[in-house]
């Protein structure tokens, strides 16, 4: 099951709320994905020993559409930039982290 969140511009104030400078929100969707991320598994077992796989999760954040305008749309698909190509198919990917 892959969990999604949706931080638009109207999730800006309960940011600044929470304590976070005004220049650390910008709009973004984060997926959270039951699975490994590129290297996830092999540095979760370097980290940790023994894992198993079922247990990682994948972070994907990707920016919100009113900051994707400023770029152009081929720039996320270009596999010199996004050589590990974990973009889903979905522009805007600036982001990843794995979690065990």
């Amino acid at each position: 099951m892959t969990r999604y969140r949706d931080f638009s511009s109207q999730s800006r104030e309960a940011f600044l709320q929470a304590g976070y400078k005004p220049r650390y929100f910008f709009p973004h969707k984060s997926f959270f994905l039951p699975r490994c991320g590129p290297d996830g598994y092999k540095m979760a077992r370097r980290m940790t020993g023994r894992v198993l796989p079922d247990q990682l999760w994948e972070i994907v954040l990707y920016a919100g559409d009113a900051v994707l305008d400023e770029f152009p749309r081929e720039l996320f698909f270009d596999d010199d930039l996004v050589w590990h190509q974990q973009h889903l198919g979905r522009p805007g990917q600036i982001a990843t982290a794995n979690l065990i």
